[in-house]
């Protein structure tokens, strides 16, 4: 017979994994302002760091926590 899963699966919400990444995101917002007002170079710097923010986004929300009954 098929026993029911007893098992629980939990993944990060939307908000919980933007707010892990909010320092990221103003940290590229004021490379943009740097390579806005004084050295255009600095526009690599935000762009690596928005990319680096998404790909932790993206890292976050795809975690999937398992919870079994032997940890209960």
């Amino acid at each position: 017979m098929n026993k029911p899963s007893t098992d629980i699966r939990l993944k990060p919400s939307p908000i919980f994994a933007f707010f892990k990444i909010l320092p990221t995101i103003i940290c590229a917002l004021a490379f943009a302002w740097l390579a806005n007002s004084y050295f255009p170079g600095f526009m690599w710097f935000s762009l690596f760091t928005m990319i680096f923010g998404i790909y932790r986004y993206i890292a976050i929300r795809r975690v999937i926590y398992l919870v079994t009954p032997q940890y209960i």
